[in-house]
């Protein structure tokens, strides 16, 4: 906690950032244990208030925010806490959170597109999945896939997946030569 800053925003981040780089540089020093050298690879984050009314724990995580910015940043950093982080940190806990509910909701759709040969033969079918969410329409896997692999998710959707693709080769079975199943 940093006192006595100035009341100017500009002023008071140019000091903030000054004290953060001493501690940075005091830090990023080897030192020994046991004749072993180490080093530390600190992050600094920093959340900048103009007045007391402000609440502690909200400061904190501002702070912790910005440390992890920091960190993402490569280490060795000072980061600013801004409301863009916050805003993005916000829009991926309601993206998780819708992400839940569509596996509940089951609102995936898997599309095949076949493949062939240079001679038009069927070699297979590419599966492609699809969100289709029941306000945004449809999200794309660029979208919704690092999320799912970042939260576990995947496992949950990788089984939905399966288990619908299997469905579709049973019924294809049903409808499809022998000779063409062979390619699926």
């Amino acid at each position: 906690m940093l006192e006595n800053l100035s009341k100017h925003a500009l002023e008071a981040t140019e000091q903030t950032e000054a004290i953060g780089k001493k501690i940075l540089s005091t830090l990023n020093r080897p030192y020994l244990l046991k004749a072993h050298e180490y080093y530390n690879t600190p992050s600094i984050g920093a959340a900048l208030f103009k007045d007391q009314r402000e609440v502690l724990d909200n400061l904190f995580k501002q702070a912790d925010i910005a440390m992890y910015q920091a960190k993402k940043a490569g280490r060795n950093r000072l980061r600013f806490f801004d409301q863009a982080m916050q805003d993005s940190i916000n829009a991926r806990a309601a993206l998780e959170g819708e992400l839940r509910k569509a596996i509940e909701r089951q609102e995936f759709q898997l599309y095949y597109q076949i493949q062939v040969d240079d001679a038009g033969q069927l070699l297979g079918a590419e599966t492609l999945i699809r969100w289709v969410h029941h306000v945004h329409g449809i999200i794309l896997p660029t979208e919704f896939i690092p999320l799912a692999e970042e939260t576990g998710l995947i496992l949950s959707i990788g089984q939905w997946a399966l288990e619908t693709a299997c469905a579709q080769l049973k019924a294809w079975k049903k409808i499809l030569s022998p000779v063409d199943l062979r390619c699926l």
